[in-house]
């Protein structure tokens, strides 16, 4: 016999999901303001979940920060995969109908919905195969479309790897180290040219450029650890939710600029190597 359907009921779940999920992203925003090891969890869940929203980074980071592929019931069901029991779901937020405030501003709502990670099914998780990282090709990808040159140099001052002049619109690349190295360098300065915006002061943006350039070294399989946050600003002790934000929006639109940037890069050299391949 089936159940009678309680919109009532169904309609209090959603809310209480609702609240849930605002209240664990307030939550984390908040903690990020002192605790490093909070801050760089979101940073490595946004590298693996490159088209969630701040918000959702925050829920996945707070409810299963080892998540890699999630999805909704109905979606692992007709993969052929169930929940396993007592999985409980991660509640992610997704825009809903537009309507129009008391004041006539337009705003759109904000549903919640529970997903599950591939490990909390009957699914098999494939392990990621091992594979030797072309860094010079990725190096290549990264700054084929930079919005600055890239210029090399024997030394640069405190033996940087590499340094974003606002003033000259570039990112100078100190020779001779290695090209991990390089990479990371110029992961994290690349981060502040795509932030200048003019009047550009590199040392306000400095954390944020080392969170875009870790965020990016996951992205691509090179060791982020050397950029992974240990030490947070001072200022954000004293920041608001709502400013750590704004922060976060920051290195997540950047972090996607140079991923964008790359992914045009290799889409490009891979259709001109299949069109070289079809002419033979």
């Amino acid at each position: 016999m089936n159940e009678v359907f309680d919109k009532e009921s169904w309609a209090n779940r959603k809310q209480q999901d609702r609240e849930s999920a605002f209240a664990i992203v307030d939550d984390a925003l908040k903690k990020m303001s002192t605790d490093t090891d909070v801050f760089q969890t979101y940073l490595d869940v946004q590298s693996r979940f490159e088209r969630y929203s701040v918000s959702n980074a925050l829920l996945v980071a707070s409810q299963k920060p080892e998540a890699t592929n999630l999805a909704d019931a109905n979606t692992w069901r007709g993969k052929g995969g169930f929940i396993r029991k007592g999985q409980t779901g991660i509640l992610l937020m997704e825009p809903g109908n537009s309507y129009t405030r008391k004041d006539g501003s337009s705003a759109v709502s904000i549903n919640v919905k529970r997903v599950f990670d591939i490990s909390q099914t009957t699914l098999f998780q494939p392990q990621e195969p091992a594979t030797n990282q072309d860094i010079r090709l990725l190096l290549n990808a990264m700054v084929r479309y930079a919005p600055c040159k890239v210029d090399f140099r024997d030394t640069l001052p405190g033996d940087q790897s590499a340094l974003y002049s606002p003033q000259e619109k570039t990112v100078f690349v100190r020779r001779g180290q290695s090209m991990e190295d390089t990479f990371r360098g110029v992961a994290k300065e690349l981060a502040h040219a795509y932030m200048d915006t003019g009047s550009y002061n590199r040392d306000e943006n400095a954390f944020l450029a080392r969170c875009v350039g870790n965020i990016i070294c996951q992205r691509n399989g090179i060791d982020g650890n050397p950029l992974s946050v240990q030490q947070l600003p001072q200022k954000y002790a004293a920041m608001e939710p709502k400013a750590i934000r704004e922060d976060l929006k920051s290195i997540r639109i950047a972090a996607n600029q140079i991923s964008a940037d790359m992914f045009r890069f290799m889409d490009a050299r891979n259709h001109g190597t299949k069109q070289r391949d079809d002419a033979r």
